[in-house]
Parts: structure tokens; sequence; C-alpha cells
């Protein structure tokens, strides 16, 4: 009874609720267990800490009174003291920092690693102002601030071996812990979550200048440059939105080749040249090439099952070497260079080494051969040349194409339709359809003098008229056992 003659019933007094209502007072009752005190304006007494309820009598129906409707509930209100930053328990010795930003030693933190040095355990004033604002957290139960600091405490533990207070072991549990307790943020997908940073650097699609236009995010009457773009989903672009497109690719350089990814087409023949073909292309720089075999192909016993691919039915010349490149990018999507060749052919010895010191010649390219046909060598000079054939382009004996180029290559829409709709079923011409689409595209189509390789093939079961001579041998192929390099200086 208050000094004003009214009853006071005391917060932690059972609430009478309706029985369809009880869950929600549970939650109710648990949210207010991790209060710290519990104020009485009535009674004018100070903050004091609720006795304990044992479970199974927090909630009490009185079957004696009439039930009420669900939502209706008998409730006493009270005057709840939410927690701050000032009122925490866990915070102590609050200094500045050098960056003028206040910080404080989370006593928490050391209750639950046990760490003994203490410069591991601030906290700032903003993590602080977070953690109030979640459920107060105890040494069993995180909530997701603390979650965070604990895992920045145990990664210092962890990258230390393990420090006084606090073993390696204990670390990666806790970690274990403080992952568990990370607030997971889902961020909505835009149209640019997928592009890169694209900084100053020029795309591989940005073309020439073809205009101006009337600057839409400019006042006044502002004008703007506006470009070629290659890319078949453009047509044109300006420098601002090249740099903020997803479809943004580097321009080539020479020397960028870092990661390269090789694989090989074979099929039956009556005078198998594969294990030869495989033997020279290791010796050249590409001991793990990935072979792509027809059926009924007599493959090495030395040839790890990894690095083949047996096809379950026969494809033919071009189905088989297109569906390869796509294996071959889905494997390694991020190689810098792809190199595709057949199992007729030998390479120059240093052939890599060379290839990653002068590869690419252009900003911009379709592909580089590396087997020149007789007709076509240049013969007058050392090095990379254009050659655009078009469909008469000869050799798709070893291709070598960059990777912004492979994936314009593989969705090329008359590339993929020369399966249905090419000349002898869409089943050959490989060198053709390739030498077309770098025409089409615009994209230079590489040949090299000397030959960097040499067709070996005579027949087999795709091209049984044809035969490595004539226009099909290269006439300047500097030989197997030759080193590329040596051979062009000295000559």
């Amino acid at each position: 009874m208050s000094s004003d003659g009214t009853k006071t019933i005391s917060s932690w007094n059972r609430i009478v609720v309706s029985q369809g209502s009880q869950n929600r007072y549970r939650r109710h009752q648990r949210q207010r267990r991790l209060l710290r005190s519990i104020s009485s304006t009535n009674s004018g007494q100070s903050s004091v800490a609720p006795p304990a309820v044992p479970r199974n009598q927090r909630f009490k129906l009185d079957r004696s009174r009439p039930q009420l409707p669900c939502q209706e509930v008998l409730a006493v209100p009270v005057n709840v003291t939410h927690r701050t930053v000032e009122t925490c328990i866990y915070r102590g010795t609050v200094r500045n920092s050098g960056h003028s930003s206040e910080v404080a030693r989370c006593g928490l933190l050391q209750d639950i690693t046990g760490v003994e040095d203490v410069s591991l355990l601030d906290a700032s004033r903003r993590a602080c102002d977070v953690c109030v604002q979640k459920h107060a957290p105890t040494t069993e139960q995180i909530n997701s601030v603390i979650a965070s600091l604990l895992f920045g405490v145990t990664k210092s533990v962890i990258e230390s071996g393990g420090i006084d207070g606090c073993d390696f072991e204990k670390a990666k549990q806790l970690q274990s812990l403080a992952r568990k307790n990370l607030e997971v943020i889902m961020r909505p997908l835009s149209s640019d979550a997928a592009r890169p940073a694209n900084g100053d650097a020029p795309c591989f699609y940005f073309g020439q200048q073809i205009g101006e236009q009337k600057c839409a995010g400019c006042r006044g009457s502002v004008r703007q440059k506006t470009f070629a773009c290659l890319h078949e989903a453009h047509g044109e672009t300006t420098v601002r939105r090249c740099r903020q497109c997803r479809d943004y690719d580097e321009k080539l350089i020479c020397g960028g080749i870092r990661h390269w990814c090789a694989g090989l087409t074979t099929s039956p023949r009556a005078e198998p040249t594969l294990e030869r073909s495989l033997r020279s292309l290791e010796k050249a720089g590409w001991p793990k090439a990935h072979v792509f075999a027809e059926p009924l192909v007599d493959l090495p016993s030395w040839l790890m099952p990894h690095r083949r691919t047996i096809r379950a039915q026969k494809l033919g010349a071009w189905p088989n070497w297109f569906l390869s490149l796509n294996e071959m990018y889905l494997r390694e999507p991020h190689a810098d260079a792809y190199l595709i060749c057949q199992d007729d052919v030998l390479y120059c010895q240093g052939l890599r080494e060379y290839l990653e010191k002068t590869l690419w010649p252009s900003h911009r390219l379709g592909v580089v051969s590396l087997h020149t046909a007789s007709h076509q060598d240049r013969g007058d000079a050392h090095g990379f040349y254009t050659a655009q054939h078009g469909w008469g382009a000869w050799g798709a004996q070893a291709y070598v194409l960059p990777n912004p180029s492979v994936r314009a290559l593989l969705r090329n829409g008359h590339v993929v339709n020369h399966r249905n709709r090419g000349p002898g079923a869409g089943m050959q011409n490989v060198d053709s359809v390739v030498g077309q689409w770098c025409k089409d595209t615009g994209l230079d189509y590489y040949l090299h003098t000397p030959s960097l390789a040499q067709h070996i093939g005579d027949t087999s079961t795709l091209w049984k008229d044809a035969s490595a001579t004539g226009r099909r041998r290269a006439a300047t192929f500097v030989g197997e056992e030759a080193n590329i390099r040596e051979a062009i200086l000295s000559t």
C-alpha cells in the first residue's frame, strides 16, 4: 500500500493472461529478465533486481476468474530502465584514441576469452552504441556486436599461435562461436552488383569516337563524347558508362599472360601422332594439357585420368573443338590465355616463354595462330602480323585466344549457328569459322613468321583425304629441337 492509499503491485508479480496469449508473454518475460533494474514510480523505491521465479510458476492461469478473449490481458505497467553506454557494467578504462575517438575496454570480452593482453579488448564508442541496442549479452549468449569484436580478438590470437590466457584451440572454438552469432546483412542485387572495379584502364571493347550527345547529369548545355562499343550488347558508350559497365574487360597488354589453360583435341588415326604431339607440347612448356578425345582413340598409358575427356559418341571436328573450348573456359574461367591445338602438331622449344614475353601484339585481337600455312607466310620479317582472310583462313592446328575473345567467340550467334546451318552439316571448317568471326567482329587474326608449329598429320577418320603436305605444311618452321628465341636471334 502506497502513501496515497493505492495498491502497489510489484513488477515481478504474476500476470493473469488468457490461455491464448501466454506464449507472447513468455517472450516478454525473457526480455525483462535481461534488464538490470526495475523502478516503481508509485513507491519511490530505488531500482532492485526482481527475485528469481521458477520457470514453471512464471505464468499461472487463474481458473477462478472468467477467461478473457485471446487479445485481452491484465498486466501491470512498469517503468523499465533501458541499457545505455554509460551504465554498461562491462565498459571500463574509457579514453580517447589517437584519432580523437572514444574507446573503452570491454570486460565481457575478457571474461569470455581470458586473454591477459588488454590491448586486444578495446571497443569503439560506435560499437558500444550499437551494442546497447541489441539484447544484453552474457558469457553464455552474445549478441552480434560482441560476436564481431570476439572474432577480431580470436583472429589475432590465432595468428599469434595462442597467447597467455587463451591458447590456439580455445581461440578456434571461440571464433566458431563468434561466426555463428554474426549478423548477416542481405543486400539486394543491382545491375552493377557483379561489376569489377574498372578504374581508368581502357576497355577491351572501347572503340573510336562516333559523335557527341547532351550530358544528362550536367547543368546547362554540356555535351559529352560518344564512342563505339564493340561489345554486341551495347553499340555505343561514353567514358563514364564504360567505367561503370559490367561487361568491362581491360585491354590486352604485352607480357600480361600469367595463367594458361591448354587443351588438345584428338581423333582416331591410322598412324597415331597423339603421343608425339603431347611430348612436343610438354617440351614447349605445357606439360598438363587436357586431352579431349573422340571414341576409339588409343590414349597413352601415362596420361592421367584427370587430364582426359573421352566423348561418348563421335562428334566431328567442329563440334569437338567448340565443345572443348567451352569446357576449357568453364574449368578455368580466369585464365589469361587459352591454347587449343590438334593432335598432329609439333612445336619448337621455349615457345611458352617466348609467347609470355611477346603476347599480346595488340590491345584487342581475336586469335593468334601458332601454325602458319606456307601460302600465307609473309616470310620477309620476323614476328607477328595480321592476316584477315575471313572464311579463307587456313590452319586451326594451334590457336591461342585471350580470355575476352574466348567469351566473345562462344557467345557469337554466327559461330553457334554453324553447327545448325554451316556447310558440311556443320561438322568441319574450324579455321574458316574462326577466321570469319574475326573479320565480322573487327578482331585481328594474327600469324607469326617463322611458323611456331608444324603440321605432321597424314589422315584421320575425320579428314580421310587430307595430308600435311603442300599448303597445309609450314614452310618456315625452325624445327622441334630448336629454341625459338635463339633461332630468331641467329637470323
